[in-house]
């Protein structure tokens, strides 16, 4: 993608031009996000705008819809500071002098980490969810908060491989969704801290002495005491008379490594992240899934548990919302499927198996290969 690189490096310029002349809204211009009634607050660290709107796509396949509006991120575009700047708690957080992590506090003096983060939403009232439980509300008044995704932490681990791991992703949270809405929570407002930038080849690299710099990550760096950098300033979100640096463009400072995804920085990419709100979907639907999956040949077997009754199977290609690769789909008879792929070119593609609800909904997936795991 040679094109891709000077496309992002001159939008990200022309974007962070507009930041320098008007800015952004702060956290506190822009309100606390918080839970209504019923409601889970449902955090997912870097996702960003358009894979959100997928997230918007999948969801509306099983029959969960809802709006996707915006909101700027704090800057930098980084989990320290544009994490509590998407919770209930920004009247009570507050930045002083910019510390090298980038993190605000709490007025009361305490970090604003993950877990300092959870007991004060437990304070306020909300009930901190578990990402492996059922979560079922205390009450119709409850609110809940949980974090889940693993986007942004494959982003750093992954590099270059992070388009292909963005699809599962996006089944994951869709699943977790529909798991709390029929638990019975009314709806889920699903937000992020920011978003990124990802170029196959890699992004620009801009030089920043290390001396100048208390600490320097990939697109933002504290400076160090009164030293004049040579690369743009912008001021902090939580304490806009505090400046850190950041590269221009697109680029990534020379912290000793190359990037193909990376955040930190001012571009439109990092800094405009959504807020979908979701509601619906399959309350109602039979509690099912597919408990164990065989291969004999073309031949899949599917052991499928719970309830059952007008419940049909089917295979998918790649996602639980692609085209179908079965003959046709079958019901579900005491507790099995038999289906059956014709095409002999698609043994060993990935696949998803997927119980239909009697209307058509995706209630319930799993990942296999044609033919059975190699």
């Amino acid at each position: 993608m040679p094109a891709l690189r000077p496309w992002l490096d001159g939008t990200a310029s022309r974007f962070q031009n507009a930041v320098a002349s008007s800015g952004l809204p702060t956290p506190a211009d822009q309100g606390a996000i918080t839970a209504e009634p019923s409601e889970v607050l449902l955090f997912a660290d870097g996702l960003r705008y358009d894979v959100a709107r997928q997230l918007q796509k999948e969801l509306e396949v099983m029959g969960i819809t809802g709006s996707l509006t915006t909101r700027w991120a704090g800057l930098p575009t980084v989990t320290a500071t544009a994490k509590p700047a998407i919770t209930p708690l920004i009247g009570d957080i507050q930045g002083q002098a910019l510390p090298e992590d980038f993190a605000p506090a709490f007025r009361s003096g305490k970090p604003t980490s993950a877990a300092e983060l959870r007991k004060a939403l437990n304070a306020q009232g909300y009930t901190v969810l578990g990402d492996d439980e059922l979560n079922l509300p205390s009450s119709a008044e409850a609110r809940g908060w949980l974090e889940t995704g693993d986007l942004d932490h494959r982003g750093h681990q992954l590099q270059n491989d992070l388009p292909r791991q963005i699809h599962s992703e996006i089944e994951r949270l869709a699943l977790r969704i529909q798991k709390l809405l029929d638990a019975g929570w009314r709806s889920v407002k699903v937000v992020t801290d920011h978003g990124w930038l990802f170029c196959p080849d890699g992004l620009p690299t801009a030089e920043l002495p290390k001396h100048l710099t208390a600490s320097k990550w990939a697109r933002c760096a504290a400076i160090k005491g009164e030293s004049q950098v040579p690369v743009p300033t912008a001021a902090w979100s939580w304490n806009p008379s505090e400046q850190f640096a950041t590269p221009s463009g697109a680029a990534c400072f020379n912290t000793g490594g190359s990037y193909s995804y990376a955040h930190g920085g001012i571009s439109l990419q990092e800094c405009l992240t959504p807020v979908l709100v979701v509601s619906g979907g399959a309350i109602n639907a039979p509690a099912a899934a597919i408990t164990e999956i065989s291969w004999k040949g073309l031949r899949c077997n599917l052991e499928v548990s719970g309830t059952t009754a007008g419940l049909k199977a089917d295979l998918r290609r790649d996602t639980a919302n692609g085209p179908s690769v079965a003959t046709t789909a079958k019901p579900i008879d005491d507790g099995a499927a038999r289906l059956l792929v014709e095409d002999d070119e698609l043994e060993g593609a990935a696949v998803v198996a997927v119980l239909l609800s009697p209307d058509g909904r995706v209630i319930a997936q799993r990942r296999t290969v044609v033919g059975g795991e190699a």
